[in-house]
């Protein structure tokens, strides 16, 4: 069965994740595998899901948004 995470460690681990890629200037994907397991081993394509669905909510990425999925 999937873990469930709390919305405030998904926005967290968001955050990890931009300023990884700010500060590094890397992908989302190298970012996200650097969080993962800063964060206890949480797979990287669980939070690149996360970062992907975050950027389609904020405009940044075309896409079916959260709202408009539900």
């Amino acid at each position: 069965m999937p873990q469930k995470y709390s919305p405030e460690f998904k926005a967290r681990a968001l955050q990890l994740i931009e300023e990884r890629i700010q500060a590094e200037q890397c992908s989302g994907w190298v970012a996200c595998t650097a969080v993962g397991g800063a964060l206890g081993g949480i797979s990287t394509r669980t939070l690149q899901n996360w970062w992907n669905q975050n950027r389609i909510d904020h405009g940044a990425a075309p896409g079916l948004s959260t709202s408009k999925a539900t």
